[in-house]
């Protein structure tokens, strides 16, 4: 199950996106401004964004540079109802995940959320990878096991929390 939060200025897409989430089985978060937007991602936990295109204010394109420059690595699904090839080549140049028309079948969700929580999941074993990979590098860089060796470790490990300097 994955938080994903709804951005649309209309309030029945909005139900019916959240609707279909339910019943795909994630928890939706409904949004109808991008100030509401920004408050459920302050809160922390979403996986996932789908977006309108058009809305009164900011786009969805402003919406997603905004996410952006407020450090939100966040993948995020573009919708919009003025479908056209070029609206969906800036979007995805501009960092969205995936581009939809409107309307947007169930089947069609389904499979799109599918490709964007994928990458959420590579994006967070990859992460998993580097910091135990650094924790490895960080815990041990000197091989061997003799006695000078393992003495050399102890006197490391006492002198490493200190700003003194060591010759070793």
């Amino acid at each position: 199950m994955s938080t994903i939060l709804c951005l649309d200025d209309d309030a029945a897409i909005v139900v019916a996106l959240e609707r279909v989430l339910r019943h795909l089985g994630h928890e939706p978060l409904g949004a109808r401004t991008t100030t509401e937007a920004l408050q459920h991602l302050a809160r922390g936990g979403v996986e996932l964004v789908l977006s309108d295109y058009q809305m009164p204010g900011l786009t969805g394109l402003d919406f997603l540079e905004l996410l952006r420059s407020e450090g939100h690595d966040v993948p995020l699904i573009m919708m919009t109802g003025y479908s056209s090839i070029e609206h969906a080549v800036v979007a995805m140049r501009a960092g969205a995940i995936d581009y939809l028309p409107k309307p947007i079948r169930p089947e069609q969700l389904e499979i799109a959320l599918g490709r964007a929580l994928e990458v959420v999941r590579v994006r967070r074993e990859n992460e998993a990878l580097r910091r135990e990979v650094s924790a490895l590098r960080n815990e041990r860089q000197i091989l061997g096991e003799s006695a000078a060796i393992r003495r050399l470790l102890q006197t490391v490990a006492m002198a490493a929390p200190t700003r003194a300097t060591v010759l070793l």
